[in-house]
């Protein structure tokens, strides 16, 4: 390819890099959906290997430099969503303090909702003292499974 790039057939070199990453990125997505367990970890991992071996490709063909910018936003959306959703795992009871909380809100005063069961300022303070205690153990149980579900050690410390 490299040889077709510099010679007349520079056009259909570009057409045939489109074609194979085009399909190369939907069979990834596919693939990823396949276990939403781990969809999120799956398309960073390949994205961010995409990038890593075509860097010095990108810069010389810029067919390849525009799938490279797309797979570099699609590796930040995925990590984006990968970390909301172990952010949303750590604090799900605090989440849904505040939406009991929210949801109250349409139907009374908000000087009545610490009177109501399960909301009151103590309950609170549970909940808080739950979620932010255990944050520091869970912190690192992240990481470890991290460690455990990526096979590219170089996107750890990016994560």
């Amino acid at each position: 390819m490299k040889q077709y790039i510099q010679g007349q057939s520079r056009d259909l070199v570009d057409q045939s890099y489109g074609k194979i990453v085009s399909m190369m990125f939907v069979t990834l997505v596919k693939i990823a959906q396949a276990d939403p367990k781990y969809t999120d970890i799956l398309l960073l991992e390949n994205y961010g290997a995409f990038q890593n071996s075509l860097c010095d490709l990108a810069n010389v063909v810029l067919t390849l430099a525009k799938f490279y910018h797309q797979a570099s936003e699609s590796y930040e959306q995925a990590c984006t969503r990968h970390i909301i959703m172990i952010i949303y795992v750590q604090f799900e009871k605090l989440f849904q303090f505040a939406r009991k909380i929210e949801d109250l809100m349409y139907t009374i005063t908000p000087e009545e909702i610490p009177f109501q069961l399960g909301l009151s300022r103590m309950d609170l303070r549970k909940t808080l003292k739950s979620s932010v205690s255990a944050a520091d153990k869970s912190i690192n149980a992240m990481y470890r499974k991290l460690q455990k579900n990526l096979t590219s050690e170089e996107l750890l410390p990016s994560l």
